[in-house]
């Protein structure tokens, strides 16, 4: 019980919560994060495509979170390239969903002070996390 309060703590003080956790229909062993910043749907595309395709004999359940990211002081062409990367990206996606693979697109403006890689990272190992909370089990994070 004595875990609870540090993990109660960081979820209070530390935790990133600008993203909602998605619904969850299936158990993951590994989840996979993705922080993209000004990227072609085509590279994002061929990332997510190289994980699904991993030799799985073992049938390992995972989800892949991909965060199309902007920041306040981004240029107006790379928030509608961004914005159009989304929405394409989460259309790409819904053929991707496996029985052992699901994968969840999400998009966020941080502010000025948040933006960057290493927030946007954290951000999805924050979401990674409250997910293996609400489902009361231990995961990888990659």
């Amino acid at each position: 019980m004595h875990k609870y309060k540090y993990i109660n703590k960081y979820l209070r003080q530390r935790c990133d919560n600008s993203l909602e956790l998605p619904h969850l229909n299936f158990e993951p062993d590994i989840i996979v994060v993705i922080p993209a910043y000004d990227e072609k749907l085509e590279s994002l595309l061929a990332s997510i495509r190289s994980v699904i395709d991993q030799h799985n004999p073992t049938q390992i359940k995972y989800q892949i979170f991909v965060l199309v990211n902007t920041h306040q002081n981004t240029l107006d062409v790379i928030k509608s390239d961004s914005e159009k990367t989304y929405q394409e990206l989460k259309k790409a996606c819904l053929s991707f969903g496996t029985d052992c693979c699901q994968v969840h697109v999400f998009y966020h403006a941080f502010t000025e002070k948040k933006s960057g890689v290493g927030h946007a990272r954290k951000a999805l190992m924050d979401l990674a996390f409250k997910s293996y909370l609400r489902l009361n089990r231990n995961g990888l994070i990659v």
